[in-house]
């Protein structure tokens, strides 16, 4: 009865995990729309010649960090440690008994 319930709440954090990623993308999908929009319409006309959004960064610039690792890691993580405890729930469950 442990291992089906431990099964159950393996596949509910799954499924959060899944939902977690989703929602990431969608607001990649967002973040672009409005980076575009700032690009197009509303940069030139608000600062000229001065471009905050579309600049390449000097040597004097400190390296960038990438944020998309930052947030996809966690995610993965998190559903590779539900992964192994829904595979241990299941091994626990389905072995033959001794």
């Amino acid at each position: 009865m442990l291992s089906a319930l431990i099964v159950l709440i393996c596949g509910a954090a799954l499924a959060l995990g899944y939902f977690w990623v989703q929602s990431l993308r969608g607001g990649e999908f967002w973040i672009y729309h409005w980076h575009k929009i700032l690009r197009e319409r509303l940069e030139q006309p608000a600062f000229g010649e001065v471009k905050l959004l579309d600049f390449s960064p000097t040597d004097d610039y400190p390296p960038r960090v990438r944020t998309r690792p930052l947030a996809y890691g966690p995610v993965v993580v998190f559903i590779c440690l539900w992964l192994v405890g829904l595979g241990y729930s299941l091994w626990r469950f389905y072995r033959p008994a001794a």
